[in-house]
């Protein structure tokens, strides 16, 4: 489902490689149990791409993973990276649409526009055998630039409380069934089961075609958010707010308006107090 707005193909990125105007960005971050994501990058990676570390590129005084930073730390560190106002920023990552998406999330959070995210990731490039770079990446110019924040695209516990009583408002939760309902365990420690009340599930897995990363086609993506209502105020959350984005990017692109919920699961299922409901 190519669209000028959200995503580039893989083919066209290649014919623009050289263009000074084009920032590439590897969207960094690691679950437990994969493979570090530096590592991934330092051995090989999309030629001129920079390392957008999720982890480090995050706010350090909140105990909750990987939260937003504020304008002025994200200013910095994307300046560092050579990111300019003007420039196009493309992510991916090596999954096709698995952390690429918070990283577009952030930059449309600080007030960027020209941001997408390549269609397949790494995935599809590599399929294609399309160049890659090895160990020795481009040495970066630093920049300066200037970030707003737009809380209309952010959403905290207290937003969700409110949601969760609004019939005006729905929450649409990312993560695969199985943790959705209850019948799994959360893989962070300390995190109780279930969804918030009266939450929906569009699994972030089901977006894309497993062979390729790339996205499925509109109709299929259409199915995936019918029970999603156009017409009410989203809130998107998952694990902890790296795939609510991607549900938020496709909710984009076929026409739906939302915000994430930065903390996600790892805040509501960890304090005793929230609401939660099992089962679907």
């Amino acid at each position: 489902m190519p669209s000028a707005e959200y995503t580039i193909e893989a083919e066209v990125l290649a014919t623009r490689l050289d263009d000074q105007n084009i920032i590439i960005l590897e969207a960094g971050f690691s679950l437990p149990g994969m493979t570090d994501s530096l590592s991934q990058y330092q051995g090989q990676s999309l030629p001129g791409t920079r390392f957008f570390d999720i982890e480090a590129i995050a706010d350090h005084d909140n105990p909750l993973p990987h939260m937003v930073p504020n304008a002025a730390q994200f200013a910095a560190a994307v300046g560092a990276l050579g990111v300019r106002n003007d420039s196009t920023v493309i992510c991916y990552d090596r999954f096709g649409l698995f952390s690429a998406a918070r990283v577009w999330w952030m930059f449309r959070v600080f007030g960027h526009k020209q941001v997408l995210i390549l269609n397949g990731g790494m995935k599809r490039w590599t399929q294609l055998g399309l160049p890659l770079e090895t160990t020795n990446h481009t040495a970066i110019t630093p920049s300066l630039y200037h970030a707003e924040f737009n809380p209309d695209l952010y959403a905290t516990k207290e937003d969700v409380y409110t949601a969760i009583d609004d019939p005006e408002a729905a929450i649409v939760d990312a993560r695969p069934a199985i943790r959705f309902v209850g019948s799994a365990a959360e893989p962070r420690a300390g995190m109780r089961a279930g969804h918030m009340p009266n939450a929906l599930n569009v699994c972030y897995q089901d977006l894309t075609d497993p062979a390729t990363g790339m996205l499925k086609p509109k109709a299929e993506l259409e199915a995936l958010y019918s029970n999603v209502p156009k017409d009410k105020t989203l809130t998107y959350s998952c694990g902890s707010g790296i795939t609510a984005a991607a549900i938020l990017f496709v909710g984009e692109m076929l026409g739906y308006q939302g915000r994430v919920y930065d903390g996600s699961w790892a805040e509501w299922g960890s304090c005793p107090e929230t609401p939660i409901e099992y089962g679907l």
